[in-house]
């Protein structure tokens, strides 16, 4: 037995984060502060209007992974789900904003997100060509704005499936350096038997 390395989904996360980050990172560099945004990952909760106030937040999580009908003993190809929820706040008060001004940033980030994840040079999210086996286009949705909340925050959803494969942990076995044999021949035609043996040694793999 080997110490477990990190999982296939707990590094694409990872992954994810750092093309979304240099994303954004480019676009202001091209465009201005405006069009930047926030990127983490493993965020269950919605940020609060404090957070949102600089600029947009991208969290990234894995919801799903399910096995394939093809898998056998020694391997498993699986889908992992990954969901990126997109956060903007309103901030009226601050900015002068308005709930158009907040779902036209949200369309943009949406059109963001696909842009860096979606491109031919990031097929492989950071993974060696060949790790990701295949990947499906997204799906987005808006969230509808929670209830009772103090200042209105706009949300909406991409979602994803990577395929990709999954070996088990092999046998723990002990090489061998020699073999010993021994043989007892009967022979039926005949009153008697042979016996030999032999000790061999292996060598190479």
């Amino acid at each position: 037995m080997t110490l477990l390395p990190r999982g296939f989904d707990d590094i694409l996360l990872d992954n994810l984060v750092t093309i979304l980050a240099d994303y954004s990172e480019a676009q202001v560099s091209l465009g201005g502060i405006g069009v930047g945004f926030g990127v983490e990952r493993d965020r269950m909760t919605a940020p609060s209007a404090y957070e949102l106030e600089c600029r947009p937040l991208v969290s990234i999580y894995a919801t799903l992974t399910n096995p394939a009908q093809s898998g056998s003993r020694d391997h498993n190809q699986s889908t992992c789900t990954i969901q990126i929820d997109c956060y903007i706040a309103e901030l009226e008060d601050l900015f002068g904003g308005g709930d158009k001004a907040a779902m036209a940033r949200l369309y943009y980030l949406k059109d963001q997100v696909r842009d860096a994840l979606f491109a031919k040079d990031k097929t492989d999210l950071g993974f060696p060509v060949g790790t990701i086996a295949n990947r499906k286009w997204g799906r987005f949705q808006i969230t509808p704005q929670p209830v009772g909340s103090e200042v209105w925050i706009c949300g909406g959803s991409w979602t994803f499936e990577v395929d990709y494969e999954f070996i088990p942990s092999d046998l723990t076995m002990v090489d061998l350096a020699t073999v010993s044999i021994d043989v007892n021949k009967e022979v039926s035609q005949d009153p008697y038997s042979t016996r030999w043996a032999g000790l061999y040694t292996i060598i190479g793999g």
